[in-house]
């Protein structure tokens, strides 16, 4: 026995309308970076980076609210959790990290002394060498 064209469409609109509820936000994708949350996965010029999901999720964070500046206090309430304790230090040492594993791009993650870091929404233009120095 199959199944009837009646059941068929009441589980049809049912798996529609479940679909429609798991909404995944689109990938982000800012200077070369890729972020698709659905996948779990990051890429910088198409090629994947291998991330921790601390590292992932800090990505994630300030790159989709690029020029925000984050205090480490919010970087780990969003990343870790309140309930994990966590020292502002580490979010330091996450960063510097997550930096190295993203090569030349690992300069538009900005520190804003004294406060935490931000995303650059813009890349920095590169400074003309004018050929003066200064003493």
């Amino acid at each position: 026995m199959g199944i009837s064209r009646y059941r068929c469409g009441v589980l049809r609109r049912q798996f529609l309308r479940l679909q429609r509820m798991v909404k995944t936000p689109p990938p982000i994708q800012i200077h070369g970076i890729a972020i698709d949350l659905a996948k779990w996965e990051a890429f910088i010029e198409g090629k994947p980076i291998s991330l921790t999901s601390n590292e992932f999720r800090l990505l994630h964070l300030l790159a989709s609210n690029p020029d925000r500046v984050f205090t480490r206090q919010q970087i780990i309430n969003a990343v870790h959790g309140t309930d994990h304790p966590v020292t502002e230090h580490s979010v330091d040492v996450q960063m510097v990290a997550l930096r190295r594993k993203l090569g030349e791009h690992g300069n538009l993650i900005q520190t804003e002394r004294g406060v935490g870091y931000r995303f650059q929404a813009a890349p920095r233009p590169k400074q003309a060498n004018t050929g003066l120095t200064l003493c």
